[in-house]
């Protein structure tokens, strides 16, 4: 019962700022040619556990898109502008926007398309699947990257052999079960595929 009060505690104290954290700053957009705000960056990821969590997220990512949809209109330019809602890890969704020749970019080359014939079922996200229903939903693909550094970190480094083990274990299955596979100047990325993220416009 603690737990349960401490959390909803936490809710409540991180209301109002949310509200200023949230705010679209113009002068970042004009000069850099994109915005976000992503719930992870400011509150962590326990922000997306379920219930409570899971509520908040969705309330405020549809707030925000709204909020920010009425600012973008009255700029009269073309401008992109969508909910990135990631399925299962909500922790890491955001309110993405972006104006003049950023446009391209976040339209088709951010995200990979999924191969998997799914489309977006709003009832799973109760209760705002009439307002998730109003937007457009494009499936993509979640992926998580490990860079070959990482693999390569020296076994002198970890804090115990333990550490250096689990981690080897883990690098091994990575390296056979990997999603997709880059190279670049600074060697491989493996890439792990840990769900969908749904791309929602109007």
């Amino acid at each position: 019962m603690r737990k349960i009060r401490g959390y909803k505690r936490y809710f409540d104290s991180i209301k109002d700022s949310i509200m200023k954290d949230s705010q679209l700053d113009l002068n970042f957009l004009n000069e850099e040619k994109y915005f976000n705000f992503q719930f992870e960056d400011w509150y962590g990821a326990n922000i997306g556990l379920k219930g409570k969590g899971r509520k908040f997220v969705l309330e405020n990512l549809l707030r925000i898109h709204n909020e920010w949809d009425v600012q973008l209109q009255k700029l009269n330019y073309e401008y992109y502008l969508a909910v990135w809602l990631y399925d299962p890890r909500l922790e890491l969704s955001e309110i993405v926007c972006c104006i003049d020749s950023k446009i391209d970019y976040y339209e088709n080359e951010v995200f990979l398309e999924s191969k998997k014939t799914k489309n977006f079922v709003p009832d799973n996200f109760r209760p705002f699947e009439h307002q998730l229903a109003d937007l457009s939903w494009t499936r993509k693909v979640d992926l998580e990257a490990t860079f070959e550094w990482e693999i390569e970190w020296p076994k002198e480094q970890y804090g115990s052999n333990k550490d250096y083990f689990t981690h080897q274990r883990f690098y091994k299955k990575l390296k056979e079960n990997s999603y997709r596979v880059i190279e670049n100047e600074d060697g491989k990325v493996y890439f792990r595929l840990m769900g969908d993220v749904w791309i929602g416009k109007k």
